[in-house]
C-alpha cells in the first residue's frame, strides 16, 4: 500500500526487483488506508509520521519534506506570498482527504523557532497529490505542502518555486511497515528493508537536488520538524 505520489518511482523499484525474483507478484493499492492494512489488504505499508500500530514493524524510509509552492506565472499575476496568513487571499490545493463534510482544513506552519497555525478553505480536495500540483502547475491556485519528492523536478525546470518566504509544514518521519508475523519470514524481511532503503535513497538524492537549486539552508529550514 504506497501514497499515490509516489508512482512516478515505485513503478521502476517493483519491476526492478521482480526481475530478480520472477516468481512474485506485486499487487500496488493507493491511496494509503489504515484500516484496509489492518484488515490485511495489504502486506506492506508506506506511511508518514508517528502512527500507532501496534504488533507492527517500521523501517525508516526517511523522511518526509513539505514545500509551499505556486507557478511563477500565478505569482506574477497575484503577487508574493510571504506569511501563512496570505493563504487566505489564496485558492488552496490541498492533498489531505481529512473529512469529506468539511471545507476547512489546518496547517502548522513553521519557520525557525516561530509557530503558526493557519486553516484555509479548499473547496476542490483531492487525495491524489498529483491532483494538487497539476492545479498548481496550470496557475489555478497554490499548494502549502506538496512533498519534496513529488515536485523536485518541477522545482528543478523553474515550472513551481518555493512561497511562504521561509514558512512550511514540519517534516515527519515515513516509514514502511508490516506485521510481525510476516516479518519472521525471510523473503518478506528482505524485500521490506530493501524497499524501505530504496525509498529512503531516493528522498536522499532529492534533498541532494533541492541542495544545488536553493542552497543548503533552504534544506536545513524545511527539515525542521
Amino acid at each position: 500500500m504506497q501514497g499515490n505520489s509516489y508512482r512516478r518511482y515505485a513503478a521502476a523499484l517493483a519491476f526492478n526487483y521482480q526481475r530478480e525474483h520472477p516468481n512474485l507478484r506485486f499487487n500496488f493499492v493507493s491511496p494509503i488506508d489504515i484500516q484496509d492494512f489492518l484488515d490485511r489488504k495489504a502486506d506492506l505499508i508506506a506511511i508518514s509520521g508517528e502512527i500507532n500500530l501496534p504488533n507492527c514493524v517500521f523501517l525508516s524510509r526517511g523522511r518526509m519534506i513539505f514545500i509551499p509552492v505556486a507557478s511563477p506565472n500565478y505569482l506574477k499575476e497575484s503577487g508574493p506570498l510571504d506569511h501563512p496568513k496570505d493563504l487566505t487571499n489564496h485558492y488552496v490545493f490541498s492533498n489531505g482527504f481529512i473529512d469529506r463534510f468539511t471545507s476547512h482544513l489546518s496547517y502548522p506552519f513553521k519557520k525557525k523557532d516561530r509557530l503558526w497555525t493557519m486553516t484555509v478553505t479548499d473547496r476542490i480536495r483531492c487525495s491524489n497529490v498529483e491532483f494538487s500540483k497539476t492545479a498548481a502547475l496550470q496557475g489555478l491556485g497554490v499548494c502549502p505542502s506538496l512533498p519534496l519528492f513529488c515536485c523536485i523536478d518541477e522545482l528543478e525546470a523553474g515550472t513551481l518555486v518555493p512561497i511562504l518566504d521561509g514558512w512550511h509544514c514540519p517534516s515527519v518521519p515515513n516509514y514502511v511497515v508490516c506485521r510481525r508475523e510476516d516479518w519472521k519470514l525471510r523473503y518478506f524481511r528482505e524485500f521490506a528493508t530493501w524497499y524501505a532503503d530504496q525509498q529512503k535513497d531516493i528522498q536522499c538524492k532529492c534533498e541532494e537536488r533541492l541542495v544545488k537549486v536553493f542552497g543548503q539552508d533552504f534544506l536545513d529550514n524545511l527539515a525542521e520538524n
